[in-house]
């Protein structure tokens, strides 16, 4: 038909013609080739960082190959400057592309430019910003910017398939042009063929469908300068995308070329894919962020109306695990901002907590909050005209820069007051500086951070006469942070920074806050229905950190040192609870002391906490047995706490254990905790990095678990048996963690079982995990701790363990392992087969596979966090298939050199409308399983070898084959010196022995050659065994 030899017209004129489908199915990927009929030469193209080869993803039933471009790995595709890309005077350049970058980023990426990054040219080039939708074609020819604008979702839009066509070529512009000279750039841009209208045109006006740049020359764009794509340069604004059929021409398309060219590379998809862009909105539910919350500070028995800023807020509920703290929606909130009113009941203990939104996008990160008995009014509440007149009193805002907040207040001749701040205690960025003066600016307290305080201040007078002052707070460079919350509290005010005792009883503890120069009155705490609660007392700031410990307590008394009677530290009963002894080095120049009964011949863990409790005391730790010093240990000369192991000598029952200031100093605050314990006593330690979870009605999700089991001061190695509570009908996969020797990290499954409760969905409901110890350790359960980085967690007064179930919609198909998993082969691929079952009649067509693994991320350069991470176990990238083929093999990609040789994994389907499109309700998962990891063939020692100069010799050897590999693989000599010579010797499939020839040079040096190893190759490059030394010696 006429028209098709249109298109193939088209696309036969093109100069740089990319299609990818030479490039290997496995292996590194450097190069691909230019096909292109009418180019002036072979384009050198580059493929930077290897990107992955992936199945066909913009044309149904393509049997060719797209390129999956990863920022993260700074891949991008690099066409060497020429004739071909370096165009005076017009250019066009088309491709398939499908945009992956998130939907709601707030930067520049790069779609393809020719662009140097210092350069004050850029031949052409086109980026885009998602969160503001603006996408712009631009040119500079040294003059600067000018560019069209267009709308990113009416364009390249997100996790569409789309066809895009940029035309550019000098021509007059009409009308508005104030010449008749041919010294404009006439701009078109084209989606799926039709051409589309720019919104703004800076350096020029748009006419209809085109945007004319004016007084601006292609011919001083022209540079060498390489054309990239996935990039604005080398390294710069860089993109997630997939891409195909990329074309460059040496001419400007016309409206009947870009519609042609584009039903010409879409084929039979062309329908679909115009569809896809036509569709518009983009259905991915995105998670809520809260920026800030003001104010942060609520006070007990009184309700409080809150602001948070941030995104995503639409719909917001507000979500603590505290009981007796309740919030409700207050009209006016929208995306950027949400309104509550927050209630605390008196029984809350006053306190930092942590708090999160809920949207059906999910759950957000938590922030802190405050509830005290302190009043606290909005920044601004107390001027020089209007002070406070009754203490305590408070006010809250954010502060920026180089702002000065400040609280005035009326005070009396002899009062005592404190001022402080908080701000880093709740997770902001500010250094605080207090200050307080007289009303005339006489200075009369200043302190800025302060380590009791965890980077908070605190300053305190006794008012030299009646009258007006002020307090004052403001960054200790004057370059606070924009928007950094904080709260300046005046009045005479108890300590809070440092817990004596540090750690709770679990029966009703005696309980004070000092601080350096000061001590609380006692309130009685006792814990009560997983919480604490007060018996006894008042308190009317918030607690600091308040952890129970199930152990023996001993604790100092305020008044006087430890009783001379013997401490029991024998540790012969199971589960061998530890000793907690807490104390105090109250004065300069004090040691406490303390006798223990021991156990002759066991070993005993002594660890102190200070710095650790964010006390000032910097420890010395040393043990006696009578008057001889049989242990010490100072922390490093004070820059960690102390610690040792000690082995009581038999015939030993009594040993001294003693504590001081390795400078002599002390204080109220120097506050200590000294933990005594067997570290072969059961005990472990659950965590998690997981903040949240979205758990659909009849779906699952995975938890990571990292499991210590052994420490310095404890040991187990048995079973543990995992429960989830908190929410009905939420169970657990597996129920029970295999013993191990040691530390790991395992992958759970949480599925949410709707047939037990229908009416129940996951809609901010607080899940805890725990986990219990086996057989004689029985006794022994602990709840696995939240591990957030978002947060000061040390500074929250109770521990939130509960990861937050969020909304989730329903999953609308299966998945599981079709047949046991294989086991991986170092070097080489593995296929592991997947059964897929739609649960419902609009299950979408396709399927697209994930995994996630519990292997370490390894770094090729250990000593550099930011150096690039090393391949990992995963599967190849973008595997999908169709809904209906049923069972699929998944191929699973393993490096040569990964050290584990067990992972557990879990894989992830996404059901999806086209490959690249984002998924329809939730993902499905596999229950976790493990897979194990072993070399496909072992190296036996090569007997040595031995040669003349200007000779050879003959290398035999043999290996073993892993039971599960049969196939062909090379032999490889390395580490040759030069003029030394040795082909691969071939190993047929079964076969199991080798010889290879060496040639040596008439150069040789007499005697052994070094580091010389022998090692298994495939045809692919992949190394599948691990060095073995080879012995050669030259005669």
């Amino acid at each position: 038909m006429i028209c098709s030899l249109t298109v193939a017209d088209v696309r036969d004129r093109a100069v740089v013609s990319l299609t990818f489908d030479d490039l290997p199915e496995s292996g590194m990927i450097a190069t691909t080739a230019d096909s292109a009929k009418s180019g002036k030469v072979a384009d050198t193209v580059s493929l930077t960082q290897s990107p992955s080869r992936i199945p066909a993803a913009f044309v149904t039933s393509s049997t060719g190959a797209s390129l999956l471009l990863d920022p993260d790995k700074k891949q991008q595709i690099v066409i060497a400057t020429s004739e071909d890309v370096s165009r005076p005077d017009a250019v066009s350049v088309s491709g398939l592309f499908a945009n992956l970058q998130s939907a709601d980023t707030n930067i520049y990426h790069g779609l393809f430019a020719k662009r140097h990054p210092t350069s004050s040219t850029s031949n052409y080039g086109i980026n885009f910003n998602p969160g503001t939708d603006v996408l712009q074609v631009y040119v500079n020819d040294g003059t600067g910017y000018k560019l069209a604008q267009y709308s990113v979702k009416q364009t390249i839009g997100y996790r569409r398939r789309m066809h895009l066509t940029v035309s550019l070529d000098h021509a007059d512009a009409p009308g508005a042009d104030a010449d008749g000279d041919v010294d404009d750039v006439r701009l078109r841009v084209f989606v799926n063929g039709q051409p589309v209208t720019p919104t703004v045109v800076s350096g020029g006006f748009a006419e209809g469908n085109v945007g004319w740049l004016q007084d601006v020359s292609l011919t001083k764009c022209v540079s060498d300068t390489p054309l990239t794509i996935g990039s604005s340069f080398t390294d710069g604004e860089m993109l997630r995308l997939v891409c195909d059929d990329i074309h460059v021409f040496a001419e400007a398309l016309t409206n009947e070329d870009a519609a042609a060219l584009f039903h010409e590379v879409a084929g039979a998809s062309a329908a679909e894919i115009s569809q896809e862009q036509t569709a518009g909105t983009d259905s991915t539910r995105v998670q809520p962020v809260i920026g800030r919350i003001i104010p942060h500070a609520i006070e007990i028995n009184k309700t409080t109306r809150m602001q948070l800023a941030g995104q995503n807020l639409q719909g917001a509920r507000l979500h603590t695990e505290v009981a007796g703290i309740s919030c409700s929606v207050v009209e006016g909130g929208n995306a950027s901002q949400g309104f509550f009113d927050v209630s605390v009941a008196d029984t809350v203990l006053p306190g930092r907590y942590l708090v999160r939104c809920v949207t059906t996008g999910g759950v957000s990160k938590p922030v802190v909050i405050v509830v005290d008995r302190i009043p606290t009014a909005v920044d601004g509440t107390y001027p020089r005209e209007t002070p406070a007149t009754v203490l305590p009193a408070a006010v809250a805002g954010v502060i920026s820069g180089t702002e000065q907040k400040q609280l005035w207040f009326q005070g009396t001749a002899n009062q005592k007051i404190a001022v402080e701040v908080e701000a880093r205690r709740v997770g902001s960025k500010l250094d605080p500086v207090v200050e307080i003066r007289s009303a005339e600016g006489t200075p009369l307290a200043l302190q800025w951070q302060q380590a009791e305080l965890q980077g908070d201040a605190r300053a305190t007078v006794t008012l030299p006469a009646d009258g007006l002052y002020v307090a004052e707070l403001h960054d200790l460079q004057f370059q606070a942070v924009g928007g950094s919350i904080w709260r300046l509290m005046v009045g005479d005010l108890p300590p809070s920074s440092i817990a004596f005792p540090a750690t709770l009883a679990p029966t009703v503890t005696s309980f004070r806050t000092l601080s350096k120069n000061a001590i609380s009155e006692a309130v009685s705490l006792k814990e009560n229905e997983g919480g604490i609660a007060i018996q006894s007392g008042v308190a009317i700031l918030p607690f600091p950190a308040l952890r129970t410990q199930n152990g023996v307590h001993v604790i100092e008394p305020l008044e006087g040192t430890f009783p001379e009677a013997a401490v029991d530290a024998t540790f012969t009963a199971t589960p061998f609870l530890p000793l907690f002894i807490s104390g105090r080095i109250a004065v300069p120049g004090e040691t406490d002391t303390v006798l223990l009964t021991v156990t002759p011949g066991q070993t005993l863990n002594f660890q102190m906490a200070a710095r650790g409790i964010s006390s000032p005391l910097r420890g010395h730790l040393a043990l006696f047995n009578g008057d001889a010093l049989v242990a010490q240990n100072d922390g490093n000369s004070g820059a960690d706490d102390p610690t040792f192991n000690f082995v009581v000598p038999e015939g030993v029952t009594q040993l001294k254990v003693r504590v001081r200031d390795i400078n002599e100093k002390g204080s109220q605050a120097s506050v200590y905790l000294l933990q005594i314990a067997r570290p072969d006593r059961p005990a472990f330690l659950l965590s998690t990095r997981e903040e949240s979870v979205r758990l659909p009605l009849n779906g699952s999700t995975p938890v990571r678990l990292s499991v210590i089991r052994t420490s310095p001061s404890f040991r187990y190695t048995g079973p543990i048996h995992l429960a989830a509570s908190g929410m009905s009908s939420v169970t657990i996969v597996p129920e029970t963690i295999a013993g191990s020797e040691q530390n790991q990290d395992v992958l759970v499954m949480l599925t949410r079982n709707a047939a037990v409760n229908p009416d129940i969905a996951a809609n901010g409901q607080g899940l805890t995990i725990s986990g219990t110890a086996d057989g004689l350790a029985s006794g022994f359960s602990t709840v696995v701790s939240l591990v957030l980085d978002s947060v000061p967690t040390s500074a929250l007064t109770l521990a939130d363990e509960a990861l937050v179930a969020g909304p989730a919609d329903p999953t609308p198909g299966t998945i599981l392992l079709e047949a046991a998993p294989p086991i991986l082969l170092r070097g080489m691929s593995a296929v592991l087969p997947v059964r897929v079952i739609p649960l419902t009649e609009q299950t979408p067509p396709f399927v697209r596979f994930e995994m996630t693994t519990t292997e370490p991320v390894r770094l090729e350069d250990p000593n550099k966090p930011d150096s690039p991470k090393k391949l990992a176990i995963a599967l190849h990238e973008f595997q999908f298939g169709p809904v209906s083929q049923g069972v699929m093999g998944l191929t699973i990609r393993v490096p040569t050199d990964i050290p584990s040789t067990a992972i557990d994994v879990v894989i992830s389907a996404d059901f999806v409308t086209q490959p690249l499109a984002s998924g329809v309700g939730s993902k499905a998962w596999i229950a976790p399983t493990t897979l194990f990891i072993e070399d496909a063939i072992t190296v036996a020692p090569v007997p040595d070898a031995k040669g003349t100069k200007a000779g050879g010799s003959i290398i035999i050897g043999s290996v073993q084959r892993h039971p599960s590999y049969d196939g062909e693989f090379m032999v490889m000599l390395d580490g040759l010196p030069k003029d030394f010579a040795a082909a691969p010797a071939i190993v047929a499939a079964g076969q199991s022995t080798f010889t290879v020839n060496l040639t040596i040079p008439e150069s040789a040096t007499l005697g052994e050659v070094p580091n010389v190893t022998v090692r298994g190759q495939v045809a692919n490059g992949s190394t599948i065994s691990k060095p073995v030394t080879v012995k050669i010696l030259v005669e």
